[in-house]
């Protein structure tokens, strides 16, 4: 193996087009405009998106926030400004990387006040960290390692197709009714069983994809793509009895499996993205705050 490798929603928030050059043609479409609803129009697109399986822009991130509302509603923010800003810059930098970028998706990153081990991701673009698993990293390149795992699921929309399984699809149809109240409905259905499903976990193929994704992301970004499998190690060598693992270990698979499942996938592959630097010192310092 290579070298062990809401409000307070808008709160997080606040801690925190592409121009074609070259010859153009001037059309008139005044007259094509006036007669297009576009309403209807980008109804229209959204309907389709259903028939296909594919659950729109607007409902992914109207449910992600929704979502994140429901987390930030059972765990608060750590109240520091410098501590939020901070994960806010990495993980955006990191989501540039890929192809939802800050331009299309409203990414927010956030650290969690709890002692529990655990990080967690929102449909549409929402991370976010816990104290207890922070302050257990040793290296941004390792903080890097586990927002891009978090992007990974949000990437691979796995906990919408899980939420899709759960339901059987039929509240995500109810999302495209007109009405304002069964939209509502289906929000607080899915909100419901999103919230459960972080208490169940998402299936083991989906943390061994995110776990794959995520290493890329890392090393597109400029960090150690090695560093989450010293993340997964470090987290190996925890007591399995800790109260504040409990969950983790409950909804995500034996951690050394994930790690031989990795090691695999990275072999020969990122050799040559081992060791980037990174500026440690400012995570240091960061995480010396969580400390206190």
């Amino acid at each position: 193996m290579k070298r062990a490798a809401g409000s307070a929603l808008a709160t997080c928030a606040g801690l925190l087009a592409a121009a074609i050059a070259g010859n153009a043609v001037a059309f008139d479409l005044k007259g094509l405009t006036d007669k297009l609803d576009l309403d209807k129009l980008s109804e229209g697109v959204e309907k389709l998106q259903y028939a296909t399986g594919k659950v729109p822009r607007t409902k992914e991130i109207e449910l992600g926030e929704e979502l994140s509302a429901g987390l930030l509603g059972a765990v608060k923010l750590v109240g520091d400004t410098q501590v939020q800003t901070y994960v806010n810059q990495l993980g955006r930098w990191l989501a540039e990387q890929t192809s939802r970028n800050q331009k299309k998706w409203p990414w927010r990153f956030g650290v969690l006040d709890t002692r529990t081990v655990n990080a967690f991701a929102a449909p549409g673009g929402h991370v976010f960290i816990t104290r207890g698993l922070f302050v257990l990293l040793e290296s941004e390149a390792e903080l890097a390692g586990v927002l891009a795992h978090e992007i990974g699921h949000v990437l691979e929309k796995h906990h919408l197709q899980a939420l899709q399984k759960s339901t059987r699809g039929e509240v995500f149809k109810d999302l495209m009714v007109k009405s304002s109240e069964k939209n509502r409905e289906a929000i607080e259905k899915l909100t419901g069983a999103g919230m459960a499903l972080y208490a169940r976990g998402l299936e083991r193929e989906d943390e061994y994809a995110a776990d794959r994704l995520g290493v890329v992301i890392a090393a597109r970004a400029g960090y150690d793509p090695f560093a989450l499998l010293n993340v997964l190690t470090t987290i190996d060598s925890l007591d399995p009895h800790d109260p504040d693992l409990a969950l983790m270990f409950s909804t995500h698979p034996p951690t050394r499996e994930r790690l031989a499942q990795l090691d695999r996938a990275m072999e020969g592959k990122l050799d040559g993205y081992a060791a980037q630097s990174a500026p440690d010192a400012r995570f240091l310092q960061i995480r010396n705050r969580l400390l206190q």
